[in-house]
């Protein structure tokens, strides 16, 4: 297969990863002759006349190489495999948070990359890495708290996020209200993140898109890694036939408090024993199949199935058998064709749905409330690069279902029954082009164009609406070490996540978008520094984003009768601008990175206040975070995580007054107070093994919050009063979750 028709066939890979390196430049260094590998990281060369050929290998992320193919190689029906060491990685160093380099030679601004291996340095929550922490890590990525699931970019919401795993979109990333998140860490390879500024092709949310890529496996035969954790373990299972042509891996996870309340009962009464009363499990299966058809031909299968199990039954608090299910299932398939190193035809179509189900008895009342979103995606995109251009266009069609609200309400005598339907159908058109202007400078130009219709339950009058979603991105390279980046986006989103309660919990519903509830738009400047030198790299960015067409769920507090399901939102906008700093180093013994960034976001809705301004509930003026890394033996690696923010925002009351012998509220203005600051230090410590028998053998400990920081996750006033005397106490209680927590996990490869 190497040596065909006077062809030389191979691919260039992530040493770290397995993953094709797309666009690497390679240079025979006998003719002075240049290629690029494709897409998929392959590369055919021709017209070979020797025995044996040098060619250098070079990317801007990677270290250059010079490799000689011999005669024994070129005769070899093997396919020649070249692997490359990205630079941030050194081999007697430990790698920080993501790659620096991806940063700074990206042509858009706020662009990072994490690897598997940045992952798994850091310290686990209850045994488990975890790719949303990871992110939340990162500079403009905010630091919500415990107990609050995902991610919150930028000033933005945790509906405006882009979540695409191997093609699949996942509705909702997080597990066990965001402790956990949905992504194994065991099969993931790299998350790439663009916070506002990204390629047209990627441009579906608002604040943010995060690409996870699952891993590949680099050597023929069977693979087993495996975590066993606290409360959850998890595997993954990797494989390759004998000629390299298909591959797959699979991971699965299960959580198992349901054991530790069984073994809880054998000491502790029923009810007492919070988890015999709270019933709790999580489970995800993820994989992913390759077939390389031909060596310019990939087909590829993956799939996520996953949900979150709760279950209350506390007959003193009137409960009986009241329970709430979530999750995630999607699906996707898709066929990449490379007919030459410079093109690239990719068809894919893919199925993703997020449902939220609750069912329960309260009092003498049945409540039964669902909500459910699922859609279909067909996307055909060509990618063109030639010494000036790299060009990537094509289109996306959308069909999807909204259930955002399927209610039971059954009490007494009456029942009380709701159910609401919509359709939504959606075409894309995008191409994007990256122009190489100088040596030292680099263009992006791309539009999007999106054209959706929908449909109310029965009725069969669609109206259209349209937008157009530019995005511009200029970097100048003043020298090797230093670089600025100015980039604009208009981004536009089909749907909204709308919340209508502060706890994190998953009850809050996803709405598509309808002739009353405009498509959300908004607008991002992005102003960036970037400077690195030896082992050191500093970045400044600098950013505005208006919002518009921003909702909130209207409880409907007055019982007043809503013709449509539309009316019962309040529709705003928002504004939201800030300075995130970086610095890192990433070479020798000692790594880390400290990450600062200075905020503000504020909403204003017409039906609230008469329009008056107000800080988002999650608006947080300053956040650092601090992760230090130190290789203090070859087989001990010590880390740390410290994080600070300015405390979140709720509403409160601020006053209270007697009316007809009843306690009532006063309360100004929306998320009118601030609660405490969050901050939190976590460390960890991995000790490799020595084994005979298994690749790769670590043992892992953490303590999270070790100083035991009492961090609110929700703050309410208790009133106490005496009727008689009208005498009141109001005493503040709060609300905490994580106390100090030590895990241990053992992590291991066959």
């Amino acid at each position: 297969m190497a040596l065909n028709a006077q062809c030389l066939k191979g691919v260039v890979v992530d040493e770290l990863s397995g993953k094709g390196v797309p666009f690497a430049n390679m240079r025979n260094l006998e003719n002075g002759k240049k290629y690029v590998t494709d897409s998929l990281g392959r590369f055919l060369i021709c017209e070979i006349n020797k025995q044996s050929i040098v060619l250098e290998i070079s990317h801007t992320s990677f270290n250059k190489r010079t490799i000689e193919i011999t005669a024994e190689q070129l005769a070899s029906s093997e396919l020649i495999k070249v692997s490359f060491l990205p630079k941030s990685v050194s081999i007697s160093g430990v790698t920080i948070l993501s790659r620096r380099d991806q940063s700074f030679n990206s042509a858009f601004t706020g662009n990072q990359t994490i690897t598997q291996k940045d992952l798994l340095k850091l310290p686990t929550i209850m045994g488990e890495s975890d790719v949303i922490r990871s992110i939340q890590l990162l500079p403009g990525v905010q630091t919500v708290g415990e107990g609050i699931g995902g991610v919150f970019v930028r000033g933005g919401g945790a509906g405006q996020n882009l979540f695409v795993l191997d093609d699949m979109e996942l509705l909702n990333p997080t597990h066990l209200m965001g402790i956990y998140s949905v992504f194994n860490s065991l099969t993931t390879s790299s998350v790439e993140v663009y916070k506002g500024n990204a390629p047209v092709e990627l441009q579906e949310h608002l604040s943010s898109t995060v690409v996870v890529e699952s891993k590949e496996p680099v050597k023929k035969g069977f693979g087993i890694t495996a975590n066993i954790g606290n409360i959850s373990s998890s595997i993954a299972l990797t494989g390759m036939s004998n000629d390299g042509k298909l591959s797959f891996i699979v991971g699965v996870r299960r959580s198992y408090l349901e054991a530790v309340g069984s073994l809880a009962s054998l000491i502790i009464p029923d009810d007492e024993n919070y988890f015999k009363k709270y019933n709790y499990n999580f489970q995800d299966i993820n994989g992913a199949l390759k077939w390389h058809i031909t060596p310019s031909s990939l087909f590829s299968v993956s799939g996520y199935l996953g949900g979150d199990y709760f279950n209350l039954n506390n007959t003193k608090a009137n409960f009986t058998n009241a329970g709430s299910n979530w999750g995630n299932r999607s699906f996707a398939c898709s066929y990449q064709y490379s007919p030459s190193q410079n093109n690239t035809f990719k068809h894919s179509i893919s199925y993703s749905s997020v449902y939220s189900n609750f069912n329960g008895n309260i009092l003498d009342n049945s409540i039964k409330f669902n909500s459910f979103l699922s859609q279909i995606k067909q996307k055909n995109s060509w990618s063109f690069r030639n010494d000036n251009h790299f060009i990537n266009t094509g289109l996306e069609f959308l069909y999807s279902e909204t259930i955002p609200q399927d209610m039971n309400f059954f009490y007494n005598t009456d029942t009380v029954s709701r159910r609401e339907f919509f359709r939504n159908l959606g075409l894309s058109l995008f191409a994007g082009d990256k122009i190489q202007l100088k040596e030292n400078m680099i263009l992006y130009a791309g539009l999007r164009f999106n054209a959706n219709s929908s449909k109310y339950q029965a009725n069969k009058n669609s109206i259209p609406f349209y937008s157009f979603s530019p995005a511009i991105a200029f970097s100048m390279f003043l020298e090797k070490e230093r670089s600025v980046k100015i980039a604009y986006s208009r981004n536009t989103q089909q749907v909204h996540l709308c919340s209508f309660s502060s706890l994190p919990i998953p009850n809050d519903i996803w709405m598509c978008s309808t002739a009353v509830l405009k498509p959300e738009i908004s607008n991002q400047i992005t102003l960036g520094y970037y400077q690195k030198k030896n082992a050191w790299n500093w970045t400044a960015e600098i950013y505005g984003k208006s919002l518009q067409n921003q909702l909130i769920f209207n409880l409907n507090v007055d019982n007043t009768s809503v013709d449509k399901f539309e009316n019962d939102f309040f529709m705003g906008k928002g504004y939201a601008y800030g300075l995130d700093i970086s610095i890192g180093k990433n070479i020798g013994r000692l790594t880390g990175s400290l990450n600062y960034s200075l905020a503000h976001s504020i909403r204003s809705f017409p039906g609230i206040l008469e329009g008056k301004w107000f800080n988002d509930k999650y608006d947080r003026t300053h956040d650092l975070k601090l992760f230090l890394g130190y290789e203090l033996t070859k087989k001990w690696n010590l880390s740390l995580v410290w994080v600070y923010a300015t405390g979140n925002n709720a509403t409160l009351p601020v006053g209270r007054w007697w009316m007809i012998n009843n306690i009532m509220n006063d309360y100004d203005g929306i998320n009118n107070v601030r609660l405490p600051a969050y901050h939190r230090l976590d460390v960890a410590a991995n000790y490799t093994l020595t084994s005979n028998h298994l690749k790769e053998s670590v043992l892992c400990f953490s303590i999270i919050n070790l100083y035991n920081r009492a961090n609110p996750y929700y703050l309410v006033y208790k009133v106490y009063s005496d009727s008689n005397q009208y005498n009141i106490q109001v005493k503040a209680v709060q609300t905490s979750l994580f106390p100090v927590m030590p895990s241990v996990s053992w992590r291991f490869t066959l």
